[in-house]
């Protein structure tokens, strides 16, 4: 895909829609943070991007977050490889998720879902369904590797989220293969 840009023809990142056949330009590293950054009322969310690389956002009616234990994930994927499994979470689950390591939790996987209208997630105490009055440590835009929580698979612009559905069947997936109670 082309574009224009003061005369000049200018190569353009191009993602596919997940519910049509036309490509989507990515937005700007700059809006989608805005949009992460959203209900924050401080500079500070953007503040610990530039020193920390990793920033607490707070979560709302726009913005969820469902946790996905590493092992019930890479279950569902059929293995750890990073690589493989960023392509099938990104083919499977069609929005951004955050891996993050250093939790009390063990290894931990968070897909970014609307929460609005999702209040009675039937998700086990697990894979809870988190909403406004939490915040997530979220990675900047660009940290798609460790150390520290990362993108497995980015946003590729405001409002681009995983569907629950989506992530619903998928953690299903993985729980059946490793036979952990629901």
């Amino acid at each position: 895909m082309t574009a224009h840009a003061y005369g000049k023809k200018t190569r353009m990142p191009v993602v596919w829609s997940r519910r049509e056949a036309v490509p989507v330009s990515r937005q700007p590293a700059e809006a989608i943070r805005a949009w992460l950054a959203g209900a924050h009322p401080t500079a500070q969310v953007r503040l610990e991007w530039t020193t920390q690389r990793l920033a607490l956002v707070p979560l709302r009616d726009e913005l969820g977050a469902v946790r996905i234990p590493g092992d019930i994930l890479h279950a569902a994927v059929g293995t750890d490889d990073p690589r493989t499994v960023a392509a099938t979470v990104r083919d499977q689950l069609h929005g951004p998720v955050i891996h993050d390591v250093r939790t009390a939790l063990g290894p931990t996987y968070w897909a970014l879902v609307p929460y609005r209208g999702h209040a009675h997630w039937g998700g086990a105490a697990d894979t809870p369904l988190l909403g406004p009055g939490t915040y997530l440590g979220v990675p900047d835009i660009g940290v798609t590797e460790p150390p520290g929580a990362y993108w497995v698979v980015q946003p590729y612009g405001r409002g681009n989220l995983c569907e629950l559905p989506a992530v619903a069947a998928f953690i299903q997936r993985g729980r059946h293969a490793v036979e952990v109670p629901a």
